[in-house]
């Protein structure tokens, strides 16, 4: 087993529907909101983009590929050739039925930096990419399976439990199964059982071993400790309280992102892993940043008509030609530097970067594998000394209390 840098082990922690803007958007050097950003509702009246958002006011939008394209392009039908204005996200939440509130100032308010002190420090101490993009404009199940396997057999649907996704796409190829191929190993880590897409891949499937049900990430702390750690890890926190989805709490998924950034540093595989925080969609969450069209399709399967039965295909039909909204995406390790990186990414580029680092080739045709671009040049020669070991988390409150570390913090 040899890789192309001093990187041995890939870690990838996927949170849950939140866009760039929702996040980082108002953070000093790597977002660009000012306070002009705007959507309009049917009647005309302006929503500005602002700040703070309210921990305790939390909207839940639509984020189906009907209503994205309603957020992209301000119809629910687009064109081919129309052009993405980003000016649908307040048309889509207010006529949505079921949401929790439907204010659509609430929807166009974005977090402060101090809201979120967890990944804005990360955000500013490594690399931030800047254009990473959903891989597909819909929901969690088919962006989470483009993570690892750069398509997702032609599903955008909305189903994301193992018993319930179309069974054409167990049989994908995966990063899961190039690495075992090639004898790296590889674990999936997720806290909720009945949340982990990816344990519907044959390839998956078949390392029993390999797959760990494991709140509080703590199987993957003890492989740290104990110095098994497999090559590439894929982790999933749990959907309704820790991943950050709509509309729970996000300190909560703040600690968890602490937790395991913590967990790497202060091991002895700190200096030889690359740890990627993203998310999986933008949970119709505001985003300011045009979307990206003339993507090619992976592998010639669409979502339409032809589809097999299994797909319970739904309108609109979607040709994977273009990316979903933006979401936040770091890239961390101590050979990664301090910076922006405005390189167009999407989640394939995940699985095109575990590729080069490893030195291995997909097995079958893939027309975003070829394409897409990766990030294996954000890693230096030189690592970079004096980094955080700990990170400064959301304070308790009386609605909020922090998850415990994983590394018990310093006493003084």
């Amino acid at each position: 087993m040899s890789t192309t840098t001093s990187i041995q082990h890939v870690v990838v922690l996927m949170m849950e529907n939140h866009s760039f803007d929702h996040m980082l958007g108002w953070l000093p050097g790597i977002g660009e909101l000012d306070g002009s950003q705007i959507n309009k509702d049917t009647s005309g009246n302006s929503y500005f983009v602002t700040t703070g958002a309210n921990y305790s006011t939390k909207p839940c939008p639509q984020h189906q590929l009907e209503n994205i394209n309603l957020q992209v392009f301000g119809t629910y039908q687009p064109s081919s050739g129309d052009t993405p204005t980003m000016s649908g996200f307040v048309l889509d939440y207010m006529a949505g039925q079921d949401q929790a509130d439907g204010d659509p100032y609430v929807l166009m308010g974005c977090y402060s930096p101090d809201q979120l002190p967890v990944l804005s420090a990360l955000a500013q101490t490594f690399t931030t990419c800047t254009r990473w993009f959903c891989s597909v404009p819909g929901p969690t199940g088919p962006n989470r399976i483009y993570a690892n396997c750069a398509s997702s057999a032609g599903y955008a649907g909305p189903d994301y439990e193992t018993g319930t996704f179309p069974s054409e796409m167990a049989s994908l190829s995966s990063i899961f199964g190039v690495l075992a191929q090639a004898s790296f190993t590889w674990g999936v880590y997720h806290e909720d059982s009945d949340f982990a897409p990816e344990l519907l891949l044959d390839d998956v499937k078949a390392k029993p071993d390999w797959q760990y049900c494991d709140p509080g990430f703590t199987i993957f702390h003890s492989h740290l400790q104990a110095g098994t750690l497999p090559n590439y890890c894929f982790l999933t926190p749990d959907l309704w309280q820790n991943s950050q989805h709509s509309s729970a709490d996000v300190r909560y998924g703040e600690c968890v992102i602490a937790n395991i950034y913590e967990a790497i540093a202060n091991s002895d595989y700190w200096n030889n892993t690359l740890f990627i925080v993203t998310y999986d969609e933008h949970g119709g969450l505001y985003d300011s940043v045009t979307t990206p069209t003339g993507v090619p399709n992976p592998d010639g399967k669409n979502w339409d008509n032809s589809c097999p039965a299994d797909y319970c295909y739904k309108d609109p039909p979607f040709s994977f030609d273009r990316l979903g909204p933006r979401v936040p995406a770091i890239v961390i390790s101590p050979y990664v530097q301090a910076a922006t990186d405005p390189t167009q990414y999407e989640h394939s580029s995940l699985t095109a970067t575990v590729l080069q680092l490893f030195g291995l080739t997909w097995p079958v045709t893939n027309q975003r594998i070829q394409t897409v671009n990766t990030f294996e040049n954000l890693i230096g020669s030189t690592a970079r000394t004096g980094l955080p070991l700990f990170l400064r988390r959301p304070a308790p409150s009386n609605n909020f209390t922090p998850l415990p570390p994983l590394v018990p913090p310093p006493t003084s």
